[in-house]
């Protein structure tokens, strides 16, 4: 089924035709106890994947091929890359919904440091999609990926997201933060942004 989805995915050259390439991986990567398997968290599903990205250029096509990268890459014997990271920062532009800002922040999460999600270019792709982010799980999840980018102590990581408008980002959120995930999260990011800075806690 794997090697199917990957061939057919060559064919999927429109946004409608990504989000059900995306929809079934996403589908075949979950026995019926919805745990993943480690089959589908293969090198080629993730490229697969990686390719139609270019193609979900409307808020569901973004969110089918963001949820299942976040799967892909995260699931038993998932892994990610620095392409799986430009695919989503490119994505981002068309998360224009809750849903499409919650999973490809989601995703980005899941990309660990060692690819670069602490770049310049996540931080304005998450700052960018806080904007549509009007809901408790879409607030968490930019939240929280923007926690998790600037929690390292690395000074670059710091001249990135500890800014004001990461700070404003957070604080334009917070208002959405209405669950106890969502404040948990814009909480955290805001401690790590601030970090003891007179000017961006004011």
């Amino acid at each position: 089924m794997r090697q199917a989805l990957v061939v057919v995915s060559r064919y999927a050259t429109t946004a409608d035709a990504a989000r059900w390439v995306a929809n079934a991986f996403y589908t075949v990567a979950h026995e019926s106890d919805g745990s993943p398997l480690n089959t589908v968290c293969a090198l080629s599903v993730q490229d697969a994947l990686v390719a139609i990205a270019r193609c979900a250029t409307t808020p569901d096509g973004v969110r089918w091929v963001a949820n299942a990268l976040s799967i892909v890459t995260s699931g038993p014997g998932g892994q990610s890359s620095s392409s799986v990271r430009d695919a989503l920062v490119a994505m981002s532009e068309s998360a224009t919904t809750p849903d499409a800002v919650e999973w490809v922040s989601r995703a980005i999460c899941d990309v660990p440091p060692s690819y670069g999600a602490c770049t310049l270019t996540v931080r304005d792709a998450l700052v960018a999609m806080s904007q549509c982010a009007t809901t408790a799980d879409a607030t968490r999840w930019v939240a929280g990926a923007l926690s998790n980018a600037s929690c390292a102590d690395a000074s670059s990581v710091s001249e990135h997201f500890c800014t004001l408008p990461v700070r404003d980002a957070l604080v334009a959120m917070s208002r959405y933060a209405t669950t106890d995930d969502a404040a948990r999260c814009v909480t955290e990011a805001i401690c790590n942004v601030t970090r003891g800075d007179i000017t961006l806690a004011s």
